[in-house]
């Protein structure tokens, strides 16, 4: 007699491995991940999961560097299921590096991620969290992206992965953690269509911030949330220059010429100052103050 679990339709078993799956495709996780466990089961669960690529459009990509030929293969296999069928389904691809052993490895690191070259076009949400640097790729349908890089304050020249270059223009969410000043500028230079800004670091001070600001005004146009973490300084010069482009451009001066921008503060309270740059921003800018 077959078992109860063999008379479930396969659309329901297919639902089901995508809940078990959900934050597990690890890439490698010392053992064989959920879904390679799930299609070495039998020959029923073997269709069923490669009959469901969305099974394997999320993968986070745990990786010791870039020689890491076993669990890069892994991944490619993964990307290469989930694009076997009529209408792959978009990706979200998380990629973790282990911190470098050295200075001198993080400056020689410099690598481009050549197995996501033949996905770039179905890749909607990246995260990346390293200290090499990358060559740049171009993800023309990318909309989210998540930057971190651990332990760049040890080093004052350190860089974040330069992911991005020309492709940028169609990401809408940014999240950005620890990164140095001039990596920070050019991530917003090149996302002029970013709706929400995350920083889960210290936002830039100092000779670098007054260098971009011209060219970041113009580039947070479609900002509407801001998610801060600790400082706003450099968060009310760019919405001022925003708002003195915007003027300029008007044939009416309008002061109160920015569109509803939500400023949520995680963590710390603006000073007397800071309040009163938020007011004169006008009454489309909105503060919130998050403390846990």
């Amino acid at each position: 007699m077959p078992s109860p679990i063999a008379s479930i339709p396969p659309e329901i078993l297919g639902h089901i491995f995508f809940l078990v799956s959900e934050e597990t495709l690890t890439v490698p996780s010392h053992e064989l991940t959920t879904l390679f466990h799930v299609t070495q089961t039998c020959s029923t669960w073997r269709a069923i999961v490669l009959r469901h690529p969305r099974l394997w459009a999320d993968l986070n990509i745990h990786l010791r560097s870039w020689s890491d030929r076993s669990t890069i293969n892994a991944a490619s296999l993964c990307l290469q299921y989930s694009s076997n069928v009529a209408q792959p389904p978009p990706l979200s691809i998380r990629i973790h590096i282990k911190q470098y052993l050295n200075y001198w490895e993080s400056r020689t690191g410099i690598s481009t991620p050549i197995f996501l070259i033949p996905h770039v076009t179905r890749i909607h949400k990246l995260s990346i969290y390293s200290p090499l640097l990358f060559t740049p790729l171009v993800f023309p349908r990318l909309t989210d992206l998540e930057v971190s890089t651990p332990g760049w304050d040890a080093h004052a020249d350190m860089h974040i992965p330069a992911l991005l270059g020309r492709s940028g223009s169609t990401v809408t969410r940014l999240s950005v953690g620890c990164v140095p000043d001039w990596d920070w500028f050019a991530l917003l230079e090149n996302t002029p269509r970013l709706e929400v800004l995350i920083t889960e670091g210290t936002l830039p001070e100092g000779v670098m911030r007054g260098i971009a600001l011209g060219r970041i005004g113009v580039a947070l146009k479609e900002l509407r949330c801001a998610v801060v973490f600790r400082g706003i300084d450099i968060l009310l010069e760019i919405l001022e220059t925003r708002l003195q482009d915007t003027v300029k451009e008007s044939v009416k001066v309008c002061l109160n010429v920015i569109t509803n921008v939500s400023v949520r503060c995680v963590d710390f309270v603006p000073d007397e100052l800071q309040w009163t740059r938020i007011q004169a921003l006008g009454p489309s800018v909105e503060v919130t103050i998050l403390v846990e």
